[in-house]
């Protein structure tokens, strides 16, 4: 079960904001529980990464601002959605495109996010 917390903010001449915070592992487990992808059956290594796609390190923070249920220019990514769904490899897409995936398939709701990483 995903627990989606919202952070709200104010700065003086600013809107506020609301983001949805999620950990980087409840991302790559959605991914490997609805697509049946990414786990090799060795536990240090996976398909699909979030870390080694967004090539961040430990200890950090990233935010992917309007995740939304469609990817711009579809049918350039089809193709790399096809290969990601048949075997898990990410191919030319980004986090931000399997966020949208996500969202598309009604896993996690549209918004922004920051995804926490820390391990």
């Amino acid at each position: 079960m995903i627990l989606q917390q919202h952070l709200e903010w104010e700065i003086s001449n600013v809107e506020k904001l609301t983001v949805n915070f999620i950990d980087y592992h409840e991302i790559q487990k959605l991914v490997y529980d609805n697509f049946g992808i990414g786990n090799t059956g060795n536990k240090y290594h996976h398909a699909y990464e979030f870390c080694a796609v967004q090539k961040c390190g430990n200890d950090s923070v990233h935010l992917f601002a309007g995740v939304i249920d469609a990817i711009d220019d579809e049918d350039y990514y089809e193709k790399s959605i096809c290969q990601f769904l048949k075997d898990g490899t990410p191919g030319e897409l980004t986090n931000y495109e399997v966020l949208c995936l996500l969202c598309r398939r009604d896993l996690i709701p549209a918004g922004d996010y920051l995804v926490h990483v820390c391990w």
